[in-house]
């Protein structure tokens, strides 16, 4: 298999595979009683803005507007509105599509968890 080569393509790679990761280790996990904070629940929180903050990086070099300043931590520091301002700033109004695409990916793996949660209490009220 191929590793995607669009920067673009493996934020959509990474959101697909938490989608499928992240409700099985929510499942899994789902336990009485207060759960700690553990590396997994870190990684699912912050992978997807990382990976988009790491895009608007890659895209900016490729089209060789990189400013002076250290661009990826200020990508990072103004997540959300980085994301819409890059993607408006380079691609004009067309960009604001790119962009609410870019955020509902990154809800992907929140709604697909969501969703088995939903189906989990289903499938146990119905055993009942």
């Amino acid at each position: 298999m191929s590793w995607p080569k669009s920067p673009l393509a493996e934020v959509v790679v990474l959101a697909g595979a938490l989608a499928i990761l992240q409700p099985i280790y929510a499942l899994a996990s789902s336990t009485p009683g207060p759960v700690p904070l553990n590396l997994a629940e870190v990684l699912f929180r912050y992978a997807i803005p990382y990976a988009i903050a790491l895009w608007i990086v890659a895209d900016a070099k490729e089209r060789r507007r990189t400013p002076c300043f250290d661009f990826g931590f200020f990508v990072l520091a103004t997540w959300p509105l980085s994301l819409f301002w890059y993607c408006i700033s380079s691609r004009g109004w067309r960009g604001l599509g790119l962009s609410f695409g870019l955020i509902g990916l990154a809800f992907v793996p929140v709604i697909a968890t969501f969703s088995a949660f939903v189906w989990a209490a289903v499938f146990e009220t119905i055993l009942r």
